[in-house]
């Protein structure tokens, strides 16, 4: 794959976020570290890093949010309107203040850090299938050769994201399992790991310096989101089923288990078509407020546009 464009687009500043959810620690941790030196980044010569925390009220308590998850408040439309007065609905605005489309010195790339409870190991995000992002995935997915890659289809502007305040857009990195409010080693390893083989792509990028990339990765798409269990009234009345609890991107098919209902029962999964698909944030527990008990994926052949 040719990577080696006259005209490539140039990343000069990069902001690296942590503490978007209050509680996954990892992000705000590595993020507070690095805020009392951030001289580590200037090994990087064409980039200009700096480290925001997201949601400081919800980091204080150690909560996901206080009125509504922040990771859902970056549409343009909403960032625009006057009337959204919530806490994150105002600190989204005041992020895109700081670096995003009203800072007087926008991000280009932005990263945002994340964790979660479910059984995901080392795993990215994206929206975009532009040559930057699509780059960054193929050499992540050759560097760290366990990673996975999750593609969501969503133009920058109708992005709930945090990520898309970035110019040239951003990735989200996702590390598991971990409980709410844990700091674990190697969680915590796996998540500098890849800030800084980003970093060091950016850098590649903006020097022309990239090995010989893949026309296209193995990558997951979102599909659908399943419901845990309900009772007519709407309260929880099952469980993900143990044949696919801590099995994320595992496939499945027609006909296995998915839930247990709280009676004993097993519900199967029965889709419409006979295609295998890929359970993902397999019992997360940010999730329960919705009662979502996981993602659906398909697998993909990703690409650049």
């Amino acid at each position: 794959m040719d990577r080696a464009v006259e005209n490539r687009v140039h990343v000069k500043q990069v902001a690296i976020v942590g503490g978007t959810h209050g509680n996954e620690v990892t992000g705000v941790s590595i993020v507070k570290h690095w805020q009392r030196s951030e001289a580590q980044f200037e090994r990087f010569s064409t980039l200009n890093v700096v480290t925001h925390l997201a949601n400081l009220k919800a980091i204080a308590e150690n909560r996901r949010y206080l009125d509504r998850d922040l990771n859902r408040c970056f549409q343009f439309s909403e960032l625009d309107d006057g009337k959204r007065v919530l806490y994150e609905e105002c600190r989204a605005k005041a992020l895109d203040q700081l670096f995003g489309r009203r800072a007087e010195q926008r991000a280009d790339f932005v990263i945002d850090l994340h964790t979660t409870t479910s059984n995901m190991g080392s795993s990215i995000v994206i929206t975009e299938r532009d040559p930057l992002t699509y780059s960054l995935a193929a050499y992540l997915s050759h560097v760290v050769p366990d990673l996975k890659v999750y593609y969501k289809e969503v133009n920058q502007s109708e992005s709930p994201y945090l990520f898309s305040l970035g110019r040239l857009g951003g990735v989200l990195i996702e590390i598991g399992p971990t409980p709410q409010g844990v700091l674990r080693f190697d969680v915590y390893q796996k998540t500098l790991t890849l800030i800084e083989e980003t970093l060091l792509f950016l850098e590649k990028w903006n020097q022309s310096d990239l090995p010989e990339l893949p026309d296209a990765i193995p990558a997951y798409q979102f599909i659908e989101s399943l419901l845990l269990p309900r009772t007519p009234e709407g309260e929880l009345n099952g469980m993900i089923h143990e044949h696919i609890q801590d099995r994320d991107v595992h496939p499945l098919k027609r006909g296995e288990p998915i839930f247990r209902l709280l009676s004993g029962e097993t519900v199967l999964f029965e889709p419409d078509s006979d295609e295998t698909f890929y359970p993902v944030f397999v019992n997360e527990a940010a999730y329960y407020d919705q009662l979502k008990g996981l993602s659906l994926m398909k697998g993909i052949e990703l690409s650049s546009t």
